[in-house]
Order: structure tokens, then C-alpha cells, then sequence
């Protein structure tokens, strides 16, 4: 059967027809599928959207790029209603471009192309933009009460659209932050001044956003704090990155790996990229030194040439799956996870997995940004090559602290970090600016006669 990118509507008859008097309806625009196994932006879209549909009404219009993206929709059809479209499958070079760190040499024309136009962040998006608004404008007539839009990148595509609904912006990320640490932190006098560059663009562009809607949404305390500073007027509300605890349990006892580590997280990603490059270069010399047959397994899926490079460096030490159906064998058969990140922003799902697998983790101060961990109860905390080897060194070799520190992980993840809860406090935050809208716009009719 082919494959024919034409705009497409596909209904499924779940939350809007069992719609209740008093039931919000939510518009939850995503920019893909939402998926239980996809990355971190399509796990936390399906869990919100999942969550938020036991109390609200919630649509979700998302792109289909491919004929298995309509498979995987239909994942979501057993609690909510799905507006679809065909879309060309974006180049998927955002991740890439949004590095400067130059490898080589730029021609000066090369480099001042990157420097014209709308930020970077945006940029991958641009091809879709219009079908977005189109679709939009074309939703407007099923009144809904509220509107979701997953990342900011996807608010360009509310240019031109009336916004009649409350509007909230859910920040995966805040990309001026992340400019920012890589200018901080590289030695390239070109790389720092193009991140400058970025970060001041990509701030501007962050701020109209944070302006044009009514609230956002940030995964941590830190990304809430600069967002407060970046516009005062919008209210920020804190709705961390969550696990399904249910799903990520170890109930079966595998035989485990002793000198095995696993890092998990979709191999395309800069700061992915960069931490396990940094492990296999810096830290894995002097694990091998005292253990040489340890194994760290990357899963996670698109690898790019750089990370399967490492499985040929050290074929005997590290190996690269790709993309697997299921993480959970991975992490149960391993000793312990390594989060080596040097950068990025949000929090890290693959912490929360890692804990509710009850693994224990070693991590360095970027990778545990956000989480409410706390160093040597739930997770070792090092950032300097021979403090990470120590610390994993000492996991490998002290079971009883490692069960220890893998059971308090499970005890957190489970008490502040379950869907469910993190779902709850999103919906009754709905709810107050849903009925704080209505408030305003029956008092304006009332006005009005």
C-alpha cells in the first residue's frame, strides 16, 4: 500500500463521545506520535495527554510522517480523540545543528548562513508550520476550553491563529539555557561566539512565546526559575518529567550482568552523543584497568556514526544496540546505568526508568538537574573522569551498597515521580485556568448586556 502524504483526518470515537456536562475538552498539539517507547518529549506527550484524559476531554493533533506512525496512534485511541495529518518528514538535523562546536574549519559563507534566519531550534519545524496553522484553524469550530501545545518550537505555528482558549506552552526544554552552558564550556573561540549568537536569538524567540500565552509548563525547578526571569507576567507551573512505575518494576530476578553498565536514551542527541564519547574516551580507560572485562551496553535508537564508532574502538568493552523494542531487559540484566551528560536540559527519563527498574545510578550534577535526588542515598553523584570510575568501581564491587542505593531510587521515583501523580497535579491545574477563563468570560458577557 503507498504511502501518500496528503492531509488526513482520522477520528476515533473514545473521550469527546462520552463527554460529560461538566468535562473540559483539551487540544494537546504535538509535533509526533506520542509513544510510551518513543523519546523523551513523545513519552512525556503520551503520559500528559494519557493522564490528563481521566478527567478532561483531551484531542490530540499530531503529524504522521510515516504509514507506522498510524500504527502507533492507534496506541493512543483508547483515551483520546486523534486529529491527524500527513506531514514530509522533517531532516531531523535540529539535534545536530543545534551544536556549534565545530569539528573543522567553516568557510566564512558557511557560517554566516547559519547566523540568517529564524533560530535553529525552530528551523526543523519550518516545513510543517503552515500545515499545523491550517489544521488549527480548521479545529477552531470544537470550541475547546483549553490549549496544550507540546514544546515550544511549536508555537510558531500559532502565528496568525486567534486564540480564543487559554494557551500553555509545555517548555521540554529551554534551549537559551543550553546555549548558554555551551558557550560557557568550550574552548572554540568560533563555537563560543556562534552559541552567544544563539543563545541571544533563541532567547527573544523564547520570550515572544512565553508572551503569547497565557502559562507554561516547566520540568524543573531550574527551567521554571529562568523562565520566571525571562517574562514575569506568565504564570510558570513546575510539572517535572514522570515514569510509569507500573510499566518500569523489576518483578522477574534475571541473572545479572556483575560487570555490566548500560546507558540508555536516543543516540541522535547532542548531549547523548557528547556524554557517552566523554565515558568511553575518559572513563572507560580506568574501569578497564581494574576490570577488564567490563561491558557498557548503549540502547537507544538512530546511532549515529560517531557513537557505533565506539563499538569498533572497543570491541570487547562496549556495544550498540540501536533501536530495541523494549529498554526494561536491558536495565534488568545490567549491574548498574551511567548518565555521563555534560549537557542538555529538562530531566532525565532515563534516570527515572533506571530508579524504577531499581538500578542503582551513577550520574554526573548535569545529568541529575531537576530530580530531587539526593548524592550517596539514591544515586552517586561525580563529575571529573576518576571520580565517575570510582564511583562505579565501587557499585560493581559493593552489592549491599548497591542494593541500597537501588532501593531508595525505587522509593523516590515511586513517592514524587509516578505519572499518576504528576498527571493529577496537571489536571486540577487545567481545571483552576479553565474555570478562571470562563469566570472571566461569563463576567464580560454579563458586562456587555
Amino acid at each position: 500500500m503507498s504511502w501518500h502524504p496528503v492531509i488526513q483526518h482520522v477520528w476515533f470515537e473514545t473521550s469527546v463521545a462520552r463527554l460529560l456536562p461538566n468535562m473540559a475538552r483539551i487540544l494537546v498539539v504535538s509535533s509526533s506520535v506520542p509513544s510510551s517507547a518513543g523519546s523523551g518529549s513523545e513519552t512525556r506527550d503520551f503520559y500528559l495527554s494519557k493522564e490528563l484524559a481521566r478527567e478532561h476531554a483531551v484531542t490530540l493533533l499530531m503529524p504522521l510522517y510515516t504509514e507506522n506512525d498510524l500504527l502507533r496512534a492507534h496506541e493512543l485511541s483508547c483515551f483520546c480523540d486523534i486529529e491527524t495529518y500527513h506531514a514530509p518528514q522533517p531532516a531531523n538535523t535540529l539535534l545536530r545543528r543545534l551544536d556549534w562546536s565545530f569539528q573543522h574549519r567553516i568557510p566564512v559563507r558557511r557560517l554566516s548562513r547559519r547566523l540568517i534566519g529564524p533560530p535553529l531550534l525552530t528551523q526543523e519545524l519550518q516545513p510543517i508550520v503552515p500545515i499545523i496553522r491550517h489544521q488549527l484553524l480548521r479545529l477552531q469550530s470544537l470550541d475547546f476550553d483549553l490549549m496544550h501545545i507540546s514544546q515550544s518550537q511549536l508555537a510558531a505555528a500559532l502565528v496568525k491563529v486567534p486564540k480564543p482558549v487559554p494557551l500553555v506552552v509545555d517548555w521540554h526544554n529551554v534551549f537559551s539555557q543550553y546555549y548558554q552552558r555551551l558557550a560557557r564550556h568550550t574552548d572554540n573561540i568560533a563555537a563560543r561566539i556562534g552559541h552567544k549568537i544563539e543563545e541571544s536569538r533563541t532567547r527573544h524567540y523564547e520570550y515572544r512565546v512565553l508572551q503569547s500565552s497565557q502559562s507554561a509548563l516547566a520540568v524543573s525547578a531550574i527551567d521554571a526559575s529562568y523562565l520566571r526571569k525571562l517574562s514575569r507576567s506568565v504564570n510558570i507551573t513546575l510539572i517535572p518529567n514522570g515514569v510509569d512505575c507500573t510499566y518500569f518494576c523489576n518483578q522477574t530476578s534475571p541473572e545479572i550482568e556483575e560487570n555490566c553498565i548500560v546507558f540508555t536514551g536516543t543516540m541522535d542527541y547532542q548531549p547523548n552523543i557528547e556524554g557517552v564519547t566523554f565515558f568511553c574516551a575518559q572513563v572507560l580507560p580506568i574501569l578497564i584497568r581494574s576490570i577488564p572485562t567490563i561491558r557498557l551496553i548503549i540502547v537507544g535508537t538512530r546511532p549515529t556514526e560517531q557513537v557505533k564508532q565506539l563499538e569498533h574502538r572497543y570491541p570487547a568493552n562496549v556495544s550498540v544496540t540501536g533501536t530495541v523494542p523494549d529498554v526494561r531487559p536491558y536495565l534488568q540484566r545490567a549491574a548498574l546505568c551511567v548518565v555521563p551528560l555534560l549537557n542538555g536540559g529538562g530531566t532525565r527519563l532515563k534516570i527515572l526508568e533506571a530508579m524504577a527498574m531499581q538500578k542503582a545510578v551513577v550520574s554526573t550534577s548535569v545529568g541529575t538537574e531537576g530530580l530531587d535526588t539526593t548524592n550517596s542515598l539514591n544515586i552517586l553523584i561525580a563529575d571529573s573522569p576518576e571520580t565517575f570510575a570510582e564511583s562505579v568501581l565501587l557499585l560493581l564491587t559493593n552489592t549491599q551498597l548497591r542494593d541500597r542505593i537501588a532501593e531508595q531510587g525505587r522509593l523516590l521515583v515511586e513517592g514524587r515521580y509516578d505519572w499518576k501523580q504528576i498527571g493529577y497535579k496537571l489536571s486540577q491545574t487545567y481545571q483552576d485556568t479553565i474555570n478562571q477563563n470562563r469566570a472571566l468570560t461569563d463576567g464580560k458577557k454579563h458586562f456587555s448586556k
